[in-house]
C-alpha cells in the first residue's frame, strides 16, 4: 500500500507578511524558519524560474511542483497588504530613501514610509571601522598625488548622478598600465568608499571577465554606487569586439523585448575599469563604433606607476601601495554613509536648490578650464562631476584630508585627457598610435642620422634603430626586425600588416607581401628592416 508522508517539508513555507507599493506592486514576504525572501506577484507570473531560483539561493529551495504549487496557493491567498516603499535594486530608491547593495537603508528625517528590501544583500558593500579610521589611513596616500585625488572624487560623484537635473550620462573611467602598477589596488582602495572585502583581492570589484547577459544584472546591483570590474584583458571577446560594455553601462534601462510595455528602473552608476591595454585600442570594431566608444571613456594611461613623484622609488611606490590595499581591508564603507547623509540632509532643506548647487559648480569648473576641441563633452563632464563630489566631500569633512587638491587633480586628468584626445584625433588607427608610443618610448635608442653619411657602427652599438628626418614633415625609421616584433608582443603580426596596408611599412611590393625590406647603404643594420614614415610632428 502507497505510503502519505504526513509531514511534506515545504509545509514549513509560509508567506508571513505582503506589502504593496503606491503604484499597486505587490510583495510577499516568504519565510521558512529563520530564511526569508521577498517575492514581487508580478514578476512571479513573467520569470517563475527565476524567482524560486531566488528562493533556493536564499535557503528557501523548492524544487518538486507539488511544493512549488503549494506556495503559489499560499501566495494567492497572501495576508492583506501594508503600504510601504519597496526596494527592488539598490540605490536612491526615493528623494529621501537611498538603500545600499548590503540592505542598509538610510533616510530622511522627515519620511515615516516603511522600506522593504525586497533584492538580495551583498555583504561586500558593508562597513568596517570608523570614518576618522578611513580618512587617516588615506591622507598620507593623497599628498601630491592627482591620480588618487582625482579617483576619489569620482568615486564619490556616483552618489551624485541621480541627483543631477537633467541627469548625466553614466560615466566611465579606465585605468590601463603596465602589469604591477597598481592598477587593481588603487581601484580596490576608491572602492572602499562604499565597501571591502578583506578575504578577496580586490574588495568590492568584481572580475571583467564576464558574457554580455550577466553585465545588466551586475550594473543593476551596484546602482547608484561605483562598479569596479578588474582585468579588461580576460573580458569576453563578444563584449571586446564590438565594445558592447561601453554602451550596454550607459544604456539605463534593460533592451526591450517582443511584447514588453514596461520600463525598467534607471540603472545608474560610476563604471571604474582596469588592464594593460586601452580596450577601445584593442576593439575590431568598425570605426564609428569606437569613436562612439571612446566618447564615453575617460582613459587614463598609468604607465609602470600609479602613484607617481620624481624622487618616489620602486620601493616607496610599492610600500604606498600596500598601505592602500591594507586601508581598504581594514577601513571602508563609511565614507559613502557620510556621503549620502549630506545629501539627504540637504534635499531635506532644499531638494531643487542641492541640484542646482551641483549644478553650479560642475559649470563653474567646466568655464575655467581652457579649450581643448578634441576632447568629447561627455569625457569632460566626468572631470567636473568628480571635482564637483571632490569639493562636497571636503566641505562636508568627509576627505580624508582638511584641504583638497581635487581642483588641481582634476585639472590635471583633463590635460591628459586633452591630449590623448588630440592624439586619437591625429593618428586615426590606434594601431598607429601605439607604434608612435613604442618609438617615442625608445628615442635615447633611436638616434638620428643623415641620409648618404657613412654609418658609425661603433658609436651606435647598442641602437634598436635610426631616425632619418626626410624634411617637408615627414621622418622615415628603420627599426631592427626582432627588436619591433618584441617591442609589439604577441600582435606584432597582425600590427605590422595593418600598418602596411596603411602605408606606414614599407612591403616589397610585387608577389613580396613581406613587410620587411632591405635598408639603404647608410643605415648600419645588417640584414632586413622594418622601414617606418610618420609625420615629424608625432615624434617630437
Amino acid at each position: 500500500m502507497k505510503k502519505t508522508a504526513t509531514n511534506e517539508r515545504y509545509s514549513d513555507v509560509i508567506v508571513s507578511r505582503a506589502v504593496q507599493t503606491d503604484e499597486g506592486a505587490t510583495f510577499c514576504l516568504v519565510t521558512c524558519g529563520n530564511r526569508q525572501h521577498w517575492v514581487c506577484l508580478s514578476e512571479l507570473v513573467s520569470d517563475e524560474k527565476r524567482i524560486f531560483e531566488e528562493l533556493a539561493e536564499v535557503g528557501i529551495p523548492l524544487l518538486t511542483t507539488p511544493a512549488r504549487s503549494d506556495l503559489k496557493a499560499k501566495l494567492q491567498n497572501h495576508p492583506v497588504p501594508d503600504t510601504a516603499i519597496v526596494a527592488t535594486q539598490p540605490g536612491w530608491i526615493a528623494d529621501l530613501v537611498y538603500v545600499h547593495p548590503d540592505g542598509e537603508v538610510q533616510k530622511g528625517d522627515t519620511l515615516d514610509a516603511e522600506i522593504i528590501v525586497a533584492f538580495p544583500p551583498d555583504p561586500a558593500f558593508g562597513t568596517s571601522g570608523k570614518l576618522e579610521d578611513w580618512q587617516n589611513a588615506l591622507a598620507p596616500l593623497l599628498k601630491r598625488q592627482h591620480l588618487m585625488s582625482f579617483l576619489l572624487g569620482y568615486g564619490f560623484a556616483a552618489l551624485l548622478i541621480a541627483k543631477l537635473q537633467p541627469s548625466p550620462q553614466n560615466p566611465i573611467v579606465e585605468l590601463f598600465g603596465s602589469r604591477e602598477a597598481g592598477k587593481s589596488t588603487i581601484a580596490m582602495g576608491i572602492g572602499s568608499i562604499f565597501g571591502g572585502d578583506p578575504a578577496g583581492d580586490i574588495g568590492i570589484g568584481r572580475t571583467a571577465n564576464a558574457t554580455p547577459a550577466s553585465f545588466k544584472p551586475v550594473q543593476r546591483m551596484a546602482c547608484d554606487s561605483l562598479l569596479f570590474l578588474d582585468e579588461t584583458n580576460i573580458l569576453d571577446k563578444s563584449v571586446e569586439e564590438n565594445l558592447k560594455l561601453f554602451f550596454d553601462h550607459t544604456s539605463r534601462d534593460e533592451r526591450l523585448r517582443y511584447g514588453a510595455t514596461g520600463r525598467a528602473q534607471p540603472i545608474r552608476n560610476a563604471l571604474l575599469l582596469t588592464g594593460n591595454q586601452r580596450l577601445v585600442d584593442r576593439a575590431k570594431a568598425a570605426s564609428p563604433i569606437t569613436d562612439a566608444a571612446r566618447s564615453r571613456c575617460l582613459s587614463i594611461d598609468v604607465g609602470d606607476r600609479v602613484f607617481s613623484g620624481d624622487e618616489l622609488t620602486r620601493d616607496e611606490h610599492n610600500r604606498m601601495l600596500n598601505d592602500l590595499r591594507n586601508a581598504a581591508n581594514q577601513f571602508y564603507g563609511t565614507a559613502s554613509r557620510a556621503f549620502v547623509a549630506e545629501i539627504i540632509a540637504a534635499c531635506e532643506e532644499d531638494s531643487e536648490g542641492f541640484s542646482a548647487e551641483v549644478c553650479e559648480l560642475i559649470d563653474e569648473f567646466h568655464n575655467e578650464l581652457p579649450e581643448s576641441p578634441h576632447l568629447p563633452n561627455r569625457i569632460a563632464t566626468t572631470i567636473a562631476l568628480s571635482f564637483a563630489a571632490g569639493w562636497l566631500a571636503c566641505s562636508w569633512g568627509i576627505w580624508p584630508t582638511e584641504k583638497t587638491s581635487i581642483r588641481r587633480a582634476c585639472e590635471s586628468i583633463y590635460d591628459e585627457a586633452s591630449e590623448m584626445a588630440a592624439m586619437d584625433c591625429c593618428f586615426g588607427a590606434p594601431v598607429v598610435k601605439r607604434l608612435v608610443a613604442l618609438i617615442r618610448a625608445n628615442s635615447d635608442r633611436i638616434p638620428c642620422i643623415v641620409d648618404g653619411k657613412k654609418p658609425q657602427r661603433s658609436v651606435l652599438a647598442n641602437a634598436v634603430g635610426f631616425r632619418v628626418d626626410e624634411g617637408g614633415g615627414v621622418t622615415r625609421v628603420f627599426m631592427k626586425m626582432d627588436e619591433l616584433k618584441g617591442m609589439l608582443g604577441a600582435s606584432a603580426t597582425s600590427e605590422l600588416k595593418m600598418l602596411r596596408d596603411l602605408g606606414h611599412v614599407k612591403g616589397e611590393g610585387g608577389k613580396h607581401t613581406r613587410s620587411g625590406s632591405k635598408p639603404p647603404a647608410y643605415v648600419p643594420i645588417d640584414g632586413r628592416v622594418y622601414e617606418i614614415t610618420l609625420r615629424t610632428c608625432w615624434l617630437d
